[in-house]
């Protein structure tokens, strides 16, 4: 092989790799955005289930505001998602407030020997 051989020979196997980092680079980014897209697709069922939960009063208003806290910082610090999100913290609270304002009720249950006991509950 002469050197001009050489020298095609490298140019077209200069350009045979060129061509083949940019299909790696493509390969690549596709399945970056592919993780991307099933990353924010799992945060937002996740988001919709316990924002379903603690809407619709299937937990606790302790376990919401837990809830609630845990994801504060992700959520953004002003718009319309925080004005949302301070919402349903604000109506938690009231709800944690007012289970804790309710007064401690006896109630007269029966015990084994047929007498009335009295238990405390809320």
């Amino acid at each position: 092989m002469n050197e001009n051989e050489k020298r095609d020979k490298l140019e077209e196997l200069t350009k045979r790799k060129e061509k083949l980092a940019k299909q790696i680079a493509a390969i690549k980014k596709a399945a970056e955005q592919s993780e991307r897209k099933a990353d924010a697709h799992l945060k937002i069922v996740l988001g919709a289930y316990y924002l379903k939960m603690i809407e619709s009063d299937k937990v606790t208003p302790e376990s919401a505001l837990n809830i609630l806290s845990a994801i504060d910082s992700g959520v953004e610090k002003v718009g319309v998602a925080r004005d949302r999100f301070e919402a349903i913290k604000a109506k938690k609270l009231a709800q944690l407030e007012a289970k804790r304002a309710q007064p401690v009720q006896a109630i007269q249950r029966p015990n084994v020997s047929g007498t009335a006991q009295t238990n405390v509950s809320q």
